[in-house]
């Protein structure tokens, strides 16, 4: 389930006013799916995020992702998801969880033996020139 709503997710976010149709019948269909995954705790994170790659298309969700934002048990999936849809998910958030959410961002994973290194074609030897006639 987790990995079908990052798809859906990822579909969302690419289509993103490129196709109305589509953008049209993941709002409809895909968001509601979604508000209700929020309701379970094992669904709940990967639910969050994906909402927020509707971005605006996603406000319907802004109601129950404040509801969990606001639990005791700081929820960042909650955060990243009301950051995510804009500024009407925005307003819900302090200041320090926009600063939170955005260090987050911005925060890149970089490892040097994650990095391949380009492979240098051998040197090929140049070719003889050709042999006149009458010599050698």
């Amino acid at each position: 389930r987790n990995a079908a709503m990052s798809e859906i997710g990822d579909i969302a976010k690419y289509t993103n006013n490129k196709s109305p149709e589509l953008q049209l019948l993941l709002k409809k269909r895909a968001v509601p799916a979604l508000i209700k995954r929020l309701k379970d705790k094992e669904d709940s994170c990967y639910a969050a995020l994906t909402i927020g790659n509707f971005g605006a298309d996603a406000e319907a969700a802004i109601p129950a992702l404040v509801k969990i934002a606001k639990q005791p048990t700081r929820n960042s999936c909650a955060e990243i998801g009301l950051y995510d849809i804009g500024e009407k998910g925005r307003k819900f958030l302090t200041a320090e969880q926009i600063k939170d959410v955005e260090s987050s961002k911005n925060y890149k994973y970089d490892s040097d033996y994650n990095k391949a290194k380009p492979i240098k074609p051998k040197e090929q030897p140049k070719p003889s020139p050709p042999i006149k006639e009458g010599e050698g």
